[in-house]
């Protein structure tokens, strides 16, 4: 919880409404200094004042979203877990269709479809099915656009956080595809729950959708994707593929290129590492964005 407090109402309702009788609520108040939480608690003690013994309200410092993250899986006690955004709205029965489907299945992470909202536009999103549990398949996919990693239409086993080490990403920006990126790798069965549960919101003219907080979230994902990288590099991770590695560094390249040359010093790797790419279809970068990226690169 940081900074909604125009749309912690609907929200609250929709999370403590849920008709799954079985959840432990740990809500992680990251440093808000609006009206964000008084809000939350209002509508927990007039409306829903039987779970007061089942919501666990934790007050920390402002750390951004993958610190709020990590906190909350620190403290959360259950056999299954999920991620919610505190300025969406979710389905009041997407936790029980989410469990019942996992137990069913005995699956290590079980997904639903959503819809996406913006003012001006309803959009129902229909998952790709990974559900023959081609772990592979799916964070190449993520990393070629064509699919999502959005944390919060997926239930997820308590071992796959509790039975390896998660590393949380330096930044926020795609912060959902650094933690998934983990889960897949040790997720061996997973399910699609064919059925639009979770409302993603997008309000328009937060910071988040500014002009220049995009282009340093171009910047911030990039260094988010090459960390992952060296981090599957690092423990021999398999399901990253030489492509995909590829493609994260040509991407980084580009974003850095575009948004903040300086970076190249900082990250010297991605500058020699494309370096040894040639302009053709072996990568998934544009064509054009190529052929820019390296004739930077011949001048370095």
């Amino acid at each position: 919880v940081y900074g909604v407090e125009r749309y912690i109402g609907t929200y609250t309702e929709s999370l403590l409404g849920q008709t799954y009788p079985n959840i432990e609520f740990v809500i992680v108040n990251d440093g808000t200094k609006d009206r964000s939480m008084e809000i939350f608690r209002e509508i927990l003690d007039n409306r829903f004042p039987h779970l007061k013994g089942r919501v666990h309200i934790y007050d920390k410092e402002n750390g951004g979203l993958p610190s709020a993250r990590e906190f909350g899986l620190k403290h959360f006690s259950g056999d299954y877990f999920l991620f919610s955004d505190p300025d969406d709205v979710m389905e009041t029965t997407m936790v029980e269709k989410l469990v019942s489907t996992a137990l069913e299945t005995g699956s290590d992470i079980t997904y639903c479809d959503y819809w996406k909202e913006s003012p001006k536009k309803v959009k129902l999103i229909l998952e790709n099915d990974y559900a023959d549990g081609d772990s592979a398949k799916w964070i190449d996919d993520i990393f070629n656009w064509e699919a999502y990693s959005y944390l919060w239409r997926c239930l997820f086993k308590a071992e796959l956080y509790r039975d390896h080490d998660i590393v949380m990403p330096p930044y926020s920006m795609n912060e959902d595809t650094y933690i998934f990126s983990q889960f897949l790798e040790f997720a061996e069965k997973i399910a699609h729950l064919r059925e639009p549960l979770y409302h993603y919101l997008i309000h328009e003219g937060s910071i988040a959708n500014s002009k220049a907080r995009k282009a340093r979230n171009r910047v911030e994902r990039a260094i988010n994707y090459m960390d992952l990288r060296a981090l599957f590099d690092s423990r021999g991770y398999k399901i990253m593929n030489d492509q995909t590695r590829r493609d994260i560094v040509a991407y980084a390249g580009w974003s850095i290129l575009k948004f903040d040359r300086d970076n190249f010093k900082s990250y010297p790797e991605i500058l020699r590492e494309c370096k040894t790419f040639r302009v053709g279809r072996n990568l998934r970068l544009p064509i054009f964005k190529q052929f820019l990226l390296r004739s930077y690169l011949c001048c370095k």
